[in-house]
């Protein structure tokens, strides 16, 4: 015998009655799981879309990198290289905390807790890196002097703006049009669903 509350499946519309109840408990819409499986297809689509805790390895990797060669004697120009990935590292958590700022309504509505817990990872992940870079800043002041650090500060500010144009533009243009797609698919799959409703609310008995 099969128990009572045993979950109703798409195939037994076609022995069963449709009615407003078996309706609602088979073909209820999960708006949630919709949206998110939209969203969650963007950033798939996203060009090399970069995790707070992966920037920050990198940020990690470069940053020892950094230190062991101004302890060898090396000089700036020749670790321009390993400046150039802790910079680019830098500019991708900012900008990923900038993303979770900027969060659509809808976002906020459906994924506030992934927003909420990506801008905790964030914050914490900039408190670190802004630590290196105070150690980075004064060390290169008190061997270099402020020039230098200037002369830093411009390479950054260009490795920004190139990730703005590269990357970061991009993968906004994307998430966009595909949460776009998702308002469509929601308002018409709510549109069917009281639609129907309706009609079965009309036609019962």
């Amino acid at each position: 015998m099969v128990a009572n509350n045993t979950r109703l499946s798409s195939e037994n519309l076609i022995h069963k009655p449709l009615t407003i109840n078996n309706f609602l408990q088979i073909n209820r819409l999960d708006i949630k799981k919709s949206y998110n499986r939209i969203i969650t297809t963007a950033e798939s689509l996203q060009m090399d879309p970069v995790t707070i805790t992966a920037a920050l390895s990198v940020a990690k990797s470069a940053f020892t990198a950094i230190k062991n060669g101004f302890a060898v004697g090396k000089d700036i120009e020749s670790m321009g290289k390993d400046l150039s990935r802790w910079m680019g590292a830098l500019s991708d958590v900012d900008n990923a905390e900038k993303t979770t700022k900027n969060a659509s309504a809808l976002q906020k509505l459906f994924k506030g807790k992934e927003i909420e817990a990506s801008a905790i990872e964030a914050f914490t992940a900039k408190k670190k890196l802004e630590q290196q870079r105070q150690e980075l800043k004064t060390f290169i002041n008190f061997h270099y002097g402020s020039n230098s650090w200037n002369e830093i500060l411009k390479m950054e500010g260009e490795i920004r703006k190139k990730r703005q144009q590269d990357i970061y533009e991009r993968q906004e243009l994307i998430r966009k049009i595909w949460e776009w797609i998702g308002i469509v698919i929601l308002c018409a799959s709510i549109i069917g669903f009281i639609t129907l409703l309706a009609y079965l609310y009309v036609n019962k008995n």
